[in-house]
């Protein structure tokens, strides 16, 4: 069963379901049997307010547009113990995320397009946006 309070983004990646959420940040449900989903973890990632608001999985991350936190980076090889590695302020409030290679591509409510180096995901880069 899920067991966050307000989810706003959804990424599905093998037996996980990663959810963006607006008061826990990101949660991790096994999805291995649909009709019994299983919590795995709940990762706080520092609410000041608002929470995650969209994701994006690749390989071994999850990449969470956490509103006014940013771009918070978070490794999850083992889905029942995620660590938060990387984090960039985008100087406004992240919505949502999309990364493709070695960028991610934020889209931030003040500041529209943000781009950001993730090729080391412990200390992303901000490349530019509009």
């Amino acid at each position: 069963m899920y067991t966050g309070v307000v989810p706003c983004g959804v990424y599905v990646s093998g037996n996980y379901a990663y959810v963006a959420d607006n008061v826990y940040g990101l949660v991790i449900v096994d999805i291995t049997e649909l009709n019994n989903p299983i919590l795995v973890e709940k990762v706080d990632l520092g609410w000041t307010g608002d929470g995650g608001r969209g994701l994006y999985v690749s390989g071994d991350y999850a990449y969470i547009a956490d509103n006014d936190n940013g771009l918070v980076i978070v490794n999850i090889k083992d889905p029942s113990n995620p660590v938060e590695v990387g984090h960039l302020d985008t100087a406004g409030y992240a919505e949502n995320v999309y990364v493709s290679g070695n960028y991610a591509f934020v889209a931030d409510f003040s500041n529209g397009l943000v781009i950001v180096d993730v090729t080391d995901p412990s200390n992303p880069e901000l490349v530019g946006g509009m």
